[in-house]
């Protein structure tokens, strides 16, 4: 499952590294069905463009039976580009893409590439249920808003469904069994800086319950990160130094209102933590300092200390802590994203508007 998922992203970097390709080639046909010159005749027509533009779709790969994200946008952006090349219409563009797709669903969804209503993220979302942003470094985007899709890499485990309450749309996890498996990958191993962020709406508030938590194994020998609830349904980030083996607990006092969405957000590097609920910053402190503890002792410790931290090639787990134990989060999650990097407060204020 784990190199299913390893090779599902790279297979999409792959495809989308074909793109500028395309636009080289398009560029390079359009020069030799162009010619120059300061003869207004020897330009051609409209209607020679548009021929040499359907004939150009023409010969573009076609699409699978069932494509996947990368295929479709892959396709789309090819298309634009030759259209630009032409100086082709939109309509006629649309009209020339439906001949050659016959399949409707694709169809619908190369035209809305085309204009600009379905995103690359979109497409990895309908194909995977999740997706990845290098430009923003998220490892792990999962919306939450539609049912995961039963050949998506990720398992999903008991009857979580879609909920709408007017407010957003999430998953509800209501039953003990109610958890997501998302494979593990060198992309969501966060040794480094990270962030975990999420909307969450709990029924009740469980002790112990997990969040977002990467290991399964029983023991929590695989443990690398696990944002949870503390004995007193609290929020708390638990991490694991490398160097040091130690696991480290940074504390909040914040309980989490029931029945109402909260937006949470864990993040650190090598120098600060800091876990905001609603915009607020809620990690508790002990003389002015942070309460940083080493596991569940009182004595007090910095993250620079146990930076970096330790490597784990455990699945990262969505509703509970470890599969088959009875700390799991009740209640509904929407708008999961996990960062290998930190976030500024302005960012976290910012996505807490959306």
């Amino acid at each position: 499952m784990n190199g299913y998922m390893n090779g599902r992203m790279k297979k999409i970097s792959a495809r989308l590294m074909t793109i500028g390709m395309a636009a080289a080639v398009a560029i390079l046909i359009g020069a030799c069905a162009s010619p120059t010159g300061s003869d207004p005749a020897a330009k051609g027509t409209y209607q020679d463009d548009l021929a040499s533009f359907t004939q150009a779709v023409a010969e573009i790969e076609p699409l699978p039976a069932e494509p996947n994200a990368a295929e479709i946008y892959t396709y789309a952006i090819t298309v634009e580009t030759l259209a630009g090349v032409y100086g082709i219409s939109n309509a006629d563009v649309a009209a020339v893409v439906t001949a050659q797709i016959t399949d409707e669903d694709t169809r619908a969804l190369v035209l809305g590439v085309l204009d600009g209503s379905v995103t690359l993220m979109d497409l990895m979302v309908a194909d995977t249920g999740m997706y990845q942003d290098a430009a923003e470094q998220v490892v792990i985007g999962l919306p939450l808003e539609e049912e995961i899709p039963p050949d998506s890499p990720i398992q999903t485990n008991g009857t979580p469904e879609i909920v709408d309450d007017g407010q957003r749309v999430g998953m509800e996890f209501d039953d003990a069994e109610d958890y997501l498996l998302i494979p593990a990958d060198p992309a969501n191993d966060l040794t480094h800086d990270g962030t975990i962020e999420a909307w969450l709406k709990p029924d009740v508030n469980v002790n112990w319950a997990g969040i977002i938590h990467k290991g399964t194994e029983p023991d929590w020998s695989d443990e690398g990160y696990s944002f949870q609830y503390d004995g007193s349904k609290q929020l708390m980030l638990a991490l694991t130094g490398d160097a040091s083996g130690q696991t480290i607990l940074v504390h909040t006092t914040h309980v989490l209102a029931t029945g109402a969405w909260s937006h949470v957000v864990a993040t650190w590097d090598g120098d600060e933590v800091h876990i905001y609920v609603n915009g607020v910053d809620g990690v508790d402190e002990v003389g002015g300092v942070d309460r940083i503890t080493v596991g569940f002792t009182s004595t007090l410790t910095t993250i620079a200390e146990h930076y970096p931290f330790r490597s784990s090639g455990g699945d990262v787990v969505v509703g509970t802590q470890i599969p088959g134990y009875p700390y799991r989060f009740d209640g509904v999650m929407s708008g999961i994203r996990i960062y290998d990097r930190s976030m500024e407060e302005s960012e976290v204020l910012e996505n807490y508007a959306e």
